[in-house]
This record gives structure tokens, C-alpha cells and sequence, in this order.
């Protein structure tokens, strides 16, 4: 009984978490791309601060296909196989606590209302298959938006504040990929624009987990997992899949393929779909980009390049990605080179180098933060020179 009000409710011990969620759904989980995750607008109890609360019903998640087939190469997907959204949402569910980097989306808080406490510890991320599933799943993250919401909501008009915007946000997901690759030893698998997310100030953020895996045959871990193998055709999207996973041919993966060759191929998919977007009102790829595509979608995954030089490409070098990069470092910058950014701020905001959101959401608490700083340094002073008094 207590199990059946736990589903329809969310779980009792959901209240426990730090953070109000609204109870109407702002995207529905069953919208396309969303894999049974609804997505609801939340706020931090404590100061009413901004958050995104991903919830899913186990119930549901265990009765729905993981995916329909787009082809008649995907038809061994179907729902007559028995593949259904459960086991990737709890993959996705373990690993996006563990994953932590600022550009892969962070999860502020988590619960599966099955196991709210340690009182009963849940199976975990090797025995997925032995989960309770009754209850919800509840991710809470950054306030944040799915990429394709995003694109939908550009004016095309602002063609060229649009490739400043993206071009900032695929650097984003190749810093965030060259963590995974170079870091976590892990490939992604499920790089499309429905892993992506972006916040209020315009970065992306690497989400969808449900495939991650590591690569090769080295180590104490080997990979493509059976988790992988089974269920990447069901729940990522067929262009995004580069062709000797459409074939099935995991074993160039794991002997001897590079640990990004899948996510490589699949980011040179994301950019173009990005840039070709309708809203984005670009021509479509910059044309520095478009041989490192080439290169990135070879069909050998062993000649497929590395992405952290793709960082160094010509069409990165402007001002807002500039600026960005600066913001993100700023804290730790000379005290010179904050009074000469400062003394630019005008002049940059003006001259529309950077957006709205990104004066709101970064510039602000920027200034802020150091308002506060200055104050406490100004308030201990004064309180020392009582002191001598």
C-alpha cells in the first residue's frame, strides 16, 4: 500500500529534498526525445533560487518501449523485444551523481522514492535489473532547458548573435566530451541534441547518460558494455550512430578503436544539426569547420581525431567566446585584469558582444559577489582599527 502512494504521489520522502517542484509538468515525459522524464520548474528552499527537477514514474518508464524503430535496420528495437525505458532511465539516474565537471548538467539533489534512505539501499548501477519499480525517480539540476526547446526559441533574424551562441555552446559539449574521454575514461554514447541542455546565461551542458560506457579492451574496465550493446540502438537516435554501431560491430570498438571515436562522430552530427537548424539562421556549418566534420565522420573510428584540438578551430576565435572564457575564470584573475574587464563592460554590452541573459545571469552575480566581498574586506577593516582603538 505504502508503495502504490509512493508512485502516485512521488514519494513521500520526496518532500525531504532541499527544493519546492512544481507540480505541473512544464514538458511532458511523454514528449518526444524526453524518455520518460518530465520536466518540471523547481526553486531552492532556502533562497527561492532557480532549478530544473527531472521526475519519472518506474511504473511507467517499465511498461513504455524504449524507443520506436526509425528504419527497418532499427526493427529488432521494437517494443516486441522487450526493451523498455526503465533500465537506461536508472543508468542515467546513477551516473549523472557521479559525473561532476561545469560543463556537464549538475545534479543538485536526487531520490528514488523506492529508497529514500540507507535503511534500504538500492541494487546500483550493476544490478539495475533488481530495482524496485514502483516508485519516481526525481533528478534535480541547474536550471537549465533541452537544446532542441532552445533552438526553437532563436530568432533567426539575429543570425549573427545566433553562431556566436553556438559556437560558445559546442565548445561547451567538447570540453565537456574531452572530461569524459581524458578523465572518466568513458565514452558517452548517446551524444544527440536531446543529451543536451542549456542554461538561462547560454551554456551547454552534457546530459542523457543512459548509454555511458567505457571502451576497450585495457584495464580493469572493458567496453562497450553489455548495457551498451543492448539498448544504444533502442535509445539513440540512428544519424547520430556512427556506422559500426549501426552494424553491430562492437569489436572495432573495443580492440583497438580510440575512446572517442563513437562521441566524435556523433558530435560532427550534433554541429551540423545545430548550425542547420531553421531558427539559427545561419548558411550552415562554418566553413572552418566543415573538413574537421569530414574527419570526424570517417568510417574508420581509428582515424577519427581527438576533440580537444577541434578547441583550436578558427571559428571559437571570437568575442563572445572571449568573453565567456574570461567569465569563467575571472575569480581567479589579477585584480588588474577584473578593473580593466569592468572598465570594458560598457562598451561590450553596448556593442552586443554578449547577450541579455548572459549580463542577467553571469555579469550580475559576478558583481554582486564582489560588492559582498568588498564590503566584508571594508567591515573587517573597520573592525580592526576599533579593535586598536
Amino acid at each position: 500500500m505504502s508503495s502504490w502512494l509512493g508512485s502516485l504521489w512521488g514519494g513521500s520522502s520526496s518532500s525531504s529534498l532541499p527544493y519546492n517542484i512544481e507540480p505541473t509538468a512544464a514538458i511532458s515525459s511523454q514528449a518526444f526525445g524526453q524518455h520518460g522524464w518530465a520536466v518540471h520548474n523547481a526553486t531552492k528552499k532556502t533562497d527561492g533560487s532557480e532549478a530544473t527537477a527531472f521526475q519519472a514514474n518506474k511504473a511507467e518508464l517499465a511498461k513504455t518501449p524504449a524507443r520506436r524503430p526509425a528504419s527497418i535496420a532499427d526493427a529488432r528495437y521494437t517494443s516486441s523485444s522487450g526493451l523498455t525505458q526503465l533500465i537506461p532511465a536508472l543508468h542515467h539516474y546513477h551516473r549523472i551523481k557521479r559525473l561532476i565537471h561545469p560543463r556537464i548538467l549538475r545534479a543538485h539533489a536526487t531520490i528514488d522514492t523506492d529508497y529514500p534512505d540507507e535503511s534500504k539501499p538500492s541494487p546500483g548501477l550493476d544490478n539495475l535489473e533488481k530495482s524496485a519499480a514502483t516508485g519516481t525517480l526525481i533528478i534535480v539540476t541547474e536550471k537549465s532547458t533541452p537544446l532542441n526547446d532552445w533552438l526553437e526559441n532563436l530568432n533567426p533574424h539575429t543570425s549573427q548573435a545566433n553562431a556566436a551562441a553556438i559556437s560558445w555552446g559546442v565548445y561547451n559539449i567538447v570540453e565537456a566530451l574531452t572530461f569524459l574521454h581524458t578523465q572518466a575514461k568513458l565514452a558517452h554514447g548517446m551524444l544527440c541534441p536531446e543529451a543536451v541542455f542549456v542554461t538561462p546565461s547560454g551554456d551547454f551542458k552534457l546530459g542523457g547518460f543512459d548509454l555511458i560506457t567505457p571502451v576497450g579492451s585495457d584495464g580493469a574496465q572493458t567496453g562497450p558494455t553489455p548495457h551498451f550493446r543492448q539498448y544504444e540502438g533502442a535509445v539513440c537516435p540512428a544519424e547520430f550512430r556512427s556506422p559500426e554501431r549501426v552494424g553491430g560491430r562492437y569489436d572495432l570498438l573495443q580492440s583497438g578503436s580510440p575512446i572517442h571515436a563513437m562521441d566524435c562522430y556523433s558530435l560532427a552530427v550534433l554541429i551540423e544539426y545545430v548550425y542547420t537548424h531553421p531558427n539559427s539562421g545561419t548558411s550552415g556549418v562554418p566553413t572552418p569547420l566543415k573538413k574537421a566534420l569530414l574527419r570526424m565522420k570517417n568510417d574508420s573510428p581509428k582515424l577519427r581525431p581527438r576533440l580537444a584540438p577541434l578547441l583550436k578551430c578558427p571559428v571559437f576565435d571570437n568575442p563572445y567566446v572571449k568573453a565567456e572564457l574570461f567569465l569563467d575564470e575571472v575569480m581567479s584573475k589579477p585584480v588588474e585584469e577584473k578593473i580593466m574587464f569592468l572598465q570594458s563592460l560598457p562598451d561590450v554590452l553596448n556593442r552586443g558582444v554578449l547577450t541579455e541573459n548572459v549580463a542577467i545571469h553571469k555579469i550580475l552575480p559576478l558583481l554582486v559577489m564582489g560588492l559582498q566581498s568588498t564590503a566584508k574586506n571594508e567591515q573587517a577593516m573597520a573592525q580592526d582599527v576599533n579593535r586598536r582603538e
